[in-house]
């Protein structure tokens, strides 16, 4: 990937679904850092450790399932799926009640 980046392929270099010892230890060899790690994180599963050392370390971070895993999680761990909480449900209602026009999903990424 290194070699791509050099040749002007491809502009940066991502990792996906690394924790905070695979970050380290991929901080600790290659030539290029990774620029985004894309993890699972939502209002359930906050990943605030892991969020907080790649911003320390410059690595941008994207969520992947922002919503929750939605019927996995519920079936798996047990978790509410973010679209049936019924807090956010009461914050969209009243967003829609004010005319913003917002859609559940739009409201909830706001609050994750």
């Amino acid at each position: 990937m290194e070699q791509m980046v050099s040749m002007g392929l491809v502009c940066s270099i991502g990792i996906s679904n690394y924790d905070i010892f695979l970050t380290r230890d991929c901080l600790g060899y290659p030539k290029i850092k990774p620029a985004v790690n894309k993890i699972e994180t939502h209002r359930y599963f906050k990943r605030d450790s892991l969020v907080n050392f790649c911003q320390k370390h410059g690595i941008t971070v994207t969520a992947h399932t922002p919503l929750d895993g939605s019927l996995a999680n519920t079936e798996w761990f047990g978790s509410v799926s973010c679209l049936d909480d019924p807090d956010l449900k009461v914050r969209c209602c009243l967003f829609f009640s004010a005319g913003k026009g917002l859609q559940s999903a739009d409201h909830i990424c706001r609050h994750l």
